[in-house]
């Protein structure tokens, strides 16, 4: 792996437990060492970026995502289904595999199925993931947009409630 690619991977260290303002001393902190090592500006462009996710999401109506609905999501919906939707799935062997036709028409099956790990790989895209990786892939939109589309597939409805502005589920027999 490149000296570039290792900073790039070290540059994006996850940032699910900081807030905005946790995230905007840690740029003010690496402005102080841009000039050391690369890798501080890849750190500063990469928190501005989640930032700016952040802010959007916010401008979109979404504070949080409800984290039931994501796992509801991923225990009902198969990912052998999810992947159907966009491909032509086979089952030869005790093996399941699909064409994908993300990349270019396959006479043969360029992707895989793994059933005990609920996940997707496809060799020709060189992608995969879980059930919302496949919606956000086959349909070129974030994850917000693949949460609202699964969720309704299983029957969920996420609807915005005006006096706490959260999305909230209103079917209770989850």
């Amino acid at each position: 792996m490149s000296e570039e690619k290792l900073l790039e991977l070290m540059a994006k260290s996850n940032t699910r437990g900081m807030t905005i303002g946790d995230m905007v001393c840690a740029i003010q902190a690496n402005q102080e060492r841009i000039e050391e090592s690369p890798y501080y500006r890849l750190r500063i462009a990469y928190l501005l970026g989640e930032i700016e996710r952040r802010f959007s999401m916010k401008d979109s109506g979404i504070i949080e995502t409800n984290r039931a609905v994501v796992s509801a999501c991923k225990e009902k919906i198969r990912i052998e289904d999810v992947i159907e939707w966009y491909c032509e799935v086979s089952f030869f062997k005790n093996l399941w595999s699909f064409k994908c036709n993300k990349h270019g028409p396959d006479k043969h099956p360029s992707g895989k199925i793994y059933l005990d790990q609920n996940s997707w790989w496809c060799f020709g895209c060189n992608k995969g993931g879980d059930i919302f990786n496949a919606v956000m892939h086959y349909e070129n939109i974030d994850f917000l947009e693949a949460l609202r589309k699964l969720a309704a597939n299983i029957g969920l409805n996420l609807k915005q409630s005006e006096s706490n502005k959260r999305y909230s589920t209103y079917d209770d027999s989850l």
